[in-house]
């Protein structure tokens, strides 16, 4: 454990400074700590009668004031005038808990005849095991269980009492009462509509009551913490024990400590600190040396706990506790309340006999004082603080001992302020001589790093004690400046040395490789390049000039030579990947030596000058045909893997062709892995040099064309995220009793679009050999040609065909050539001879005889031997090193048996060819249609969420009902054609979109005909429509877009579509009836009185079942446990808008919004919720605040508009909105953002560019210009809020 002095807090990281050391100022005595008394109870509080009774609890809820005492059956509670309630009377007010155990709604919550906690009534079904009982109930089946550890419920006649001694103020609506033995009841304090009750009207939550969930969750923490057990924050808990501190991770309940530390008896001695969850302090009860500081930020692995000693001796220390500011801790040695500062533990004030210190929701004091009467206080804390903020600073010019400087970390934001800063004076001159005597002392440039570092975190250092951003500007203002002549120094320094080495190599002669080293000798003047000055810099141009020439005349010399030695490097590769026989092999390629090939010839391209075009050409050429082999290879071993690559022209064409080739190879990969969980994928991407190789190469594209990189890496991003997300949601698809796959959205299971599967029929299936040509030959016999082991099948239809063994399965090759293996054995290949053939079919005639087979009959028993083995293992818990080890020889001698056997005798070959025979007939699947691919800017928000959900629920209901067409309907840009889309693409289902217009014809809608010439002659030919191929497309959505804008004609005809009869009538051929399959889903959309639409009539709404669907909401509900009254905004369309933001997106593209960056980073920053969220950068905070300004203004523009369009009572009054604002104009804002540089925005007004913004993307929409001017003109008054603190 690291230590620190108090009294030098900002010494605390950095080392010891002695009390000596302070100056005399320093030492001064504090302003007191005043307690000002406010109220203060006539009578004693504790007495009862004529006796005075021992105060076991007090805690304070709202105004009032609740108390128990020891021995009272009584609760009693206090007025804000210190007055005793006395309309709260027994039984509500009553201290003792009651369970019946014959009361019939006990028996329901139990829901057996008994209760043990004895383990061998585990499995029995009449007994509840302890500790799967109701919360509730368990202390008083502790209680009667005794010895016996088995209580009836038939039997227990008495009653079980238990007395309540603690009491916890658990939320604004719960106030819990919990006995010593762990009992409990609770008081709800808020009716169903909100509203706090006066305590009289309390109800009263009793063992036999129902329980909410969410008290129950908090109870059972509650009671966690009577044994040790403290929630620290949504992420951490501690356990404290007798012998010390251990820290677990929240809902990590059979998992190690991340973080542990001996010390004795620290009981409840653990505080919180209340400006940051993330930090707590504990010290040990007795004998007290110091208090310890621990920050749980960042991974446990870099937590170090510093200690604070006292600066006076206490013999004990209980409850300790922080004010509310933070500033100050509170505790009880022996029978006083002593108050010291957090910063250096020094005393402030020390109450005798103070007792039940607790503090209320306004920063008062309620405890109860010797004499037993409750007393309010009003401390001081904040003048106390003001004044140690005065000390603090003059401590620091003592405190921070620069040589230590660079052991600091990085702390807390500093707060801004605007006092006089002539008091730190002193200090700034201190730390300009500290820096000048460390600068002139300096000699490499890595000394000039670490310089520049030590600045930085000093100006952290400062922010740690707690200094306001004008005090620190004003310290560290000048120091700055003789850092960067330093840096000037060095690198003037470092530029001549290598002018001098490149100036070398150009006399020497320039080769291939060491045009390489002079111009990464280059790259590293270029990055110092601002530093240097007028000769020098000249001097940089014409030896970087001079390099190129002569590169240039390298390469036109020596194309040939460079053009045979990359034919040759490519003959090399394909020699070595003929020679793979394993996809593993081929994998392993992938990973490591394909990415080193291509980064050879990606460098060697760079290196090419733009007028040595021969060469470049052969490099990009080698680059493609390389890419090429791959592609061909990879094929050859894996039929599912992308295309073979085209052959690039152009040299950025070429690169972008390459590297989106290879995205899409790597996303293939990464699918067809089988992952069971994303930590397994993201474990693979952080290894796979495919990946880094890729990102590199995308990056050095970036030069050349930034906006193609730019989107090349977000498709990378986009595609990695989505398919992990993909991996992770894959716990989500379950699947039906049926074997079909249902998606999940929400709480509704919706089918995943599979191949329709016929009733199986008979058919004829037989064993085949089918050769393979190219292994005839002369001197070849007839038994060594080689060939696959095939099934032909003759189907239902008469259809005859033939499949190999493991046609189609991704490792196919694996399989069929044996390179996998099974216990240790080789699994016999299905690509052999034709004499091994009939030996396989000489064994399958014996094995298809069933249970006569001997084949099987003798598997079976090698099955039996290894089962009887394996029931002979000592049960868990028993087993003994050398009998268990003898078993385990044993067994494993009988499992190589088997797994021998089944080799030997080809038993996975035979079994493979039973799955083959008993295979239904698949009529069609997958791959006919449209699957719309997921969009980078698609965002998973809550509205979608919901939006989705409810499509799944109707769109269920009309695959049951086989009737009726889903309406979306809803304003412009609400996305309503993305939803369907993004159903679409999640349900694997093909999309057939229509859109409607006033034009749209029942020909357009069914089948048309048209004219076309064939040998020179003209003919009819009979168009299908869109509807037509989708509603006869297995598993389609057909989707009708804009449906009102169809004449009223055109939405009749569809009646029969949309109806039970599901079927559309072909007049262009006799009036011919097509049905839609079961399968196919109807959907449409409509902008609900939009100009140029038709309403449709009765007949077609009553064929519908619309949804609604709106722009996202503006605020949302409050999380559970969020006590700030003021409703949180919603970040539904700021997520929206940070996907196309160059410094958000990379936050955004989590799916899950619990686990999503930007969600988190926009409810602490926006909503002021402490989630531990990081701190946003400079860039994306003007990003969100400008996103936040898009959002409340657009809100305000839609509810003008909305006025207008609906014409209501408050039209008249409504800015004249006559277009709606969309997420359209909103994306193309999120791009201008990304447009502007990150100095634009330290000097540009967030809510002033918003307004900019909608004013290009929006305001031109309206036409009139007077209605434009009145809204420019509101817009100007607009502003935007984050959300009121509480």
């Amino acid at each position: 454990m690291e230590k620190f002095t108090p009294e030098k807090e900002i010494a605390s990281r950095q080392g010891k400074v002695s009390r000596e050391q302070v100056p005399e100022k320093a030492t001064e005595a504090l302003k007191e700590l005043e307690l000002r008394e406010l109220q203060k109870s006539e009578q004693p509080i504790n007495q009862e009668g004529n006796s005075k009774r021992k105060i076991e609890t007090i805690r304070p809820w709202n105004n009032y004031t609740i108390a128990t005492l020891e021995g009272s059956e009584s609760i009693k509670i206090f007025d804000e005038d210190a007055k005793p309630l006395e309309d709260f009377k027994p039984p509500l007010s009553s201290k003792k808990v009651v369970v019946n155990w014959t009361d019939a709604d006990i028996k329901k919550k139990v829901g057996r005849e008994h209760i043990s906690n004895d383990p061998q009534y585990i499995s029995n079904n009449v007994v509840l095991m302890l500790d799967k009982a109701p919360i509730e109930l368990r202390a008083f089946a502790k209680k009667v269980m005794g010895a016996k550890g088995l209580i009836s419920l038939g039997q227990q006649p008495q009653p079980v009492e238990l007395i309540a001694s603690e009491l916890t103020v658990l939320s604004d609506k719960y106030v819990v009462l919990t006995t010593k033995e762990g009992g409990f009841f609770t008081f709800v304090t808020k009716n169903e509509k909100g509203v706090t009750l006066a305590p009289k009207d309390w109800k009263r939550l009793n063992p036999s009551d129902p329980l909410p969930e969410e008290l129950k969750n908090e109870v059972e923490k509650l009671l966690g913490e009577n044994e040790g057990y403290k929630q620290i924050n949504e992420s951490h808990y501690a356990l404290i024990t007798d012998v010390g501190v251990n820290i677990f991770k929240t809902g990590d309940a059979q998992g190690s400590p991340v973080f542990s530390e001996g010390i004795p008896s620290v009981e409840r001695n653990m505080a919180i600190d209340p400006s940051n969850p993330n930090v707590i302090y504990y010290c040990q009860s007795s004998n007290p040396r110091n208090v310890v500081r621990l920050d749980l930020s960042g991974e446990p692995n870099t937590w170090k706990s510093v200690a604070a000693e006292f600066p006076k001796k206490y013999e004990s220390v209980r409850n300790l506790q922080l004010d509310p500011t933070g500033n100050f801790f509170l505790f009880y040695s022996k029978e006083d309340l002593v108050v010291v500062t957090k910063d250096t533990l020094d005393e402030v004030k020390r109450v005798p006999n103070l007792t039940q210190v607790n503090f209320d929701s306004t920063g008062r004091i309620r405890a109860v004082d010797k004499d037993g009467h409750l007393v309010i206080y009003e401390p001081n804390f904040a003048e106390v603080a003001e004044e140690l903020d005065k000390r603090r600073v003059a401590k620091l010019a003592d405190g921070i001992q620069f040589q230590d400087i660079f052991d600091l970390e990085a702390s807390k934001k500093a707060q801004k302020g605007g006092e006089s800063l002539e008091y730190l004076e002193p200090l700034r001159v201190k730390y300009q001589e500290q820096f000048t005597d460390v600068l002139s002392k300096i000699t490499t440039q890595e000394g000039v790093n670490q310089i520049r570092q030590g600045f930085n975190k000093l100006r952290d250092a400062l922010r740690q004690q707690g200094l306001k951003q004008n005090e620190i500007t004003f310290i560290i203002e000048g120091l700055e400046e003789p850092i960067t002549l330093k840096e000037k120094d060095f690198a003037i320094k470092a530029t001549q040395e290598a002018l001098v080495s490149v100036r070398a190599t150009l006399a020497s002669g320039l080769s291939i490789n060491s045009v390489s080293e002079a111009r990464a000798e280059m790259e590293k003047i270029r990055a110092t390049e601002a530093l240097l000055e007028g000769d020098l810099r000249q001097e940089v141009h014409e030896v970087a000039l001079e390099l190129e020439q002569r590169s240039v005349e390298l390469f036109r010399q020596r194309g040939g030579e460079i053009t045979r030695d990359i034919h040759g490097l490519i003959e090399r590769t394909k020699t070595d990947l003929e020679g793979f026989t394993s996809k593993s092999q081929m994998g392993d390629w992938l990973e490591f030596r394909y990415p080193q090939l291509k980064s050879r010839l990606g460098s060697l391209a760079k290196d090419v000058p733009l007028e040595a075009d021969e060469a470049y050409k052969a490099i990009v050429a080698a680059r493609t045909e390389l890419q090429t082999i791959a592609s061909t290879f990879e094929d050859k071993f894996k039929r599912e893997y992308a295309k073979v690559r085209e052959k690039a022209s152009e040299r950025i064409g070429a690169t972008v062709d390459i590297l989106a080739q290879d995205v899409d190879g790597l996303i293939e990969r990464l699918r067809t892995k089988g992952f069971t969980n994303r930590t397994q994928a993201e474990q693979y991407l952080s290894s796979s040099e495919a990946k880094k190789t890729l990102e590199t190469e995308i990056a050095g594209l970036a030069g050349d064309n930034p906006d193609v990189a730019k989107e090349l890496e977000r498709g990378l991003k986009v595609r990695i995220s989505n398919t992990l997300t993909e991996i992770e949601r894959g716990v989500l698809t379950q699947v039906a009793e049926t074997g079909q796959q249902m998606v999940m959205f929400g709480e509704t299971a919706f089918p995943k679009w599979e191949a329709k599967v016929k009733e199986k029929v008979e058919r004829k299936v037989d064993l085949t050999f089918e050769e393979d040509a190219k292994t005839h030959g002369p001197g070849v016999k007839a038994g060594d040609i080689l060939g696959d082991v095939s099934i032909s099948i003759r189907t239902s239809t008469g259809k005859v065909e033939k499949v190999r063994l493991y046609e189609g399965w991704q490792d196919e090759n694996e399989w069929r050539l044996g390179l996998l293996t099974y216990r240790g054995e080789s699994i016999p290949p299905s690509y052999l001879t034709a004499k091994e053939f009939k030996d396989i079919r000489k064994e399958y005639g014996d094995w298809s005889q069933g249970e006569k087979s001997n084949l099987r009959k003798e598997l079976q028993e090698k099955r039996d031997a290894l089962k009887e083995v394996y029931s002979r293992r000592q049960k868990v818990g028993e087993r003994t090193p050398d009998v268990d080890g003898a078993w385990q020889e044993e067994y494993k001698a009988k499992l190589q048996e088997y797994a021998t056997f089944a080799a030997e005798n080809h038993i996975s070959l035979l079994r493979r060819i039973d799955q083959i025979k008993s295979e239904p007939e698949v009529e069609y699947t997958n791959g006919k249609g449209f699957i719309p691919e997921w969009q980078s800017h698609w965002v998973m928000d809550r509205q979608t969420e919901t939006d989705l959900e409810e499509m799944a629920k109707a769109l269920k209901m009309q695959l049951d009902l086989q009737e009726g067409l889903v309406n979306l309907k809803g304003h412009a840009g609400t996305g309503k054609d993305v939803r369907i889309k993004m159903f679409s693409s999640l349900t694997n289902r093909p999309y057939f979109g229509i859109d409607g217009t006033k034009w749209t014809t029942e020909f357009e809608l069914s089948e048309d005909v048209m004219l076309e010439s064939k040998d020179g002659a003209s003919q009819t030919v009979k168009v299908p429509s869109a509807v037509l191929n989708g509603i006869t497309t297995p598993g389609a959505i057909v989707y009708f877009n804009e449906f009102n804008a169809m004449p009223e004609q055109a939405q009749i005809f569809l009646h029969a579509l949309m109806d039970e009869k599901r079927s559309l009538t072909l007049k262009t051929s006799s009036g011919k009836t097509i049905r839609a399959l079961p399968n196919v889903l109807l959907v449409g959309s409509m902008n609900p009185n939009y100009p140029g639409t038709f309403d449709p009539q009765f007949a077609t709404r009553s064929r519908m079942v619309s949804l609604e669907i709106g722009y996202p909401p503006l605020t949302r509900k409050a999380d559970a446990g969020d006590r700030n009254p003021n409703a949180p905004y919603d970040a539904s369309e700021a997520l929206r808008i940070a996907r196309g933001v160059d410094s958000l997106a990379d936050l955004t593209y989590e799916a899950s919004l619990e686990r999503n960056e930007y969600v988190k980073i926009w409810d602490k920053y926006i909503n002021g919720i402490d989630n531990g969220a990081p701190e946003p950068t400079g860039t994306q905070k003007f990003d969100i605040d400008a996103s936040l300004a898009l959002v409340q203004f657009a809100n305000n523009l839609r509810e003008n508009f909305i006025k207008i369009f609906e014409k209501s009572r408050e039209a008249r009054n409504a800015l004249p909105v006559s277009q709606p604002i969309t997420g359209r104009e909103l994306r193309r804002a999120a791009y201008a953002l990304s447009k502007m540089t990150p100095e634009e925005k330290v000097t540009a007004n967030p809510e002033g560019v918003a307004r900019d913004l909608l004013n290009k993307y929006f305001l031109t929409h309206i036409d009139k210009k007077e209605d434009q001017d009145k809204i420019r003109t509101a817009m100007s008054t607009w502003t935007s809020k984050k959300r009121v603190r509480a």
